[in-house]
């Protein structure tokens, strides 16, 4: 919506932190348009920037096939897509030069019924710089602490 990844937090005046550095917007809007309302949005920030989004909806209540067919229509056909026939999760992904993207959900029906093990369809945005900054840190970190023993 108005966030755009790489933002400073303090641009955020309507953030509240959840847990480490993940936050919620106290004013968000979580309307999905015709499909219905979102269940939640977090966002996390790598040194006080934006650096991922996530999504989650509640099947019972979104189509979670309509819900990744506007994904299509925005950013197009995915990338790739993964059937994973043993847990039987559906993922989508897109990958871009600064954003990747990832809408994943387990099945929803078994034997015709609405029988999920788990509900959620879950939609991950990353910003590419800042999670590989992330990375690098953390090895760098680890070099650092490593070098402290020998």
């Amino acid at each position: 919506r108005d966030a755009k990844f790489e933002m400073p937090l303090n641009s955020f005046s309507n953030m509240e932190r959840i847990e480490g550095d993940w936050y919620k917007s106290t004013t968000e809007d979580l309307n999905f348009g015709d499909l219905g309302q979102l269940q939640e949005v977090r966002y996390y920030f790598y040194k006080d920037h934006l650096a991922s989004i996530r999504i989650r909806i509640d099947a019972k209540h979104i189509n979670s096939l309509a819900f990744v067919q506007t994904f299509i229509d925005a950013y197009g056909e995915p990338t790739e897509r993964i059937k994973d026939e043993i847990g039987g999760v559906d993922r989508w992904f897109w990958n871009g030069k600064k954003v990747k993207m990832c809408i994943g959900f387990p099945p929803i029906y078994k034997d015709g019924q609405f029988n999920p093990p788990n509900p959620n369809t879950y939609v991950y945005i990353d910003c590419i710089k800042l999670l590989n900054q992330k990375e690098s840190d953390k090895k760098t970190k680890e070099i650092e602490e490593a070098k402290k023993i020998l």
